[in-house]
């Protein structure tokens, strides 16, 4: 079976939510305030920090994560955009690969609505994946980490998905890539 991450990031509630080889799946939210660092930089290192601490001694066949996504006030979208790029740069560094998807794509995966509000994600979560959760991060972690296993299933052949599954993994697979560590 194997080992999935996915990671819903943000400043204030990262989603953590590791589909575990053998069973018991792990899930959490990084919590951190804009008090007690003293710059941003300092805080989402230490995002980083705690996924990468979260998953020290595990194999991990597939790391999952929401795209940078627009919409929102410039701060907030700088602020996520050096929250992704630090949690990039950690996972490279620490020789895991990892693979990006859009909003959208997760939504449509988990829903199969592209703009399904967050209570239908929460309810297809608990219904697909018997997970109970009131936190709208872990139900996004937990669909990322599926779409993530799904398509790793994908690229080895399986093709027992739902109809928006398929159409999702078919179009993840022309436009999206595996970012891999590399090597000087």
């Amino acid at each position: 079976m194997g080992n999935y991450l996915g990671l819903d990031l943000s400043l204030t509630h990262t989603g953590f939510y590791l589909i575990k080889d053998g069973g018991t799946d792990e899930y959490c939210e990084i919590k951190t305030k804009p008090d007690g660092w003293l710059n941003d930089i300092q805080r989402v290192d230490h995002i980083a920090k705690q996924i990468l601490d979260k998953i020290k001694n595990t194999n991990i066949d597939f790391i999952a994560m929401e795209d940078y996504f627009s919409g929102q006030q410039a701060g907030s979208v700088i602020k996520l955009a050096i929250l992704g790029t630090v949690v990039r740069t950690r996972l490279l560094d620490n020789k895991y690969s990892y693979m990006a998807f859009a909003p959208t794509q997760i939504k449509k995966f988990e829903t199969g609505s592209g703009v399904a509000p967050k209570d239908n994600m929460l309810k297809s979560v608990f219904k697909k994946h018997n997970l109970d959760t009131n936190s709208n991060n872990i139900a996004d972690a937990c669909a990322i980490a599926h779409l993530g296993k799904a398509y790793v299933e994908w690229q080895s052949g399986k093709r027992d998905f739902l109809k928006y599954e398929e159409e999702i993994l078919k179009k993840v697979s022309k436009e999206r890539s595996i970012v891999t560590p590399y090597t000087l």
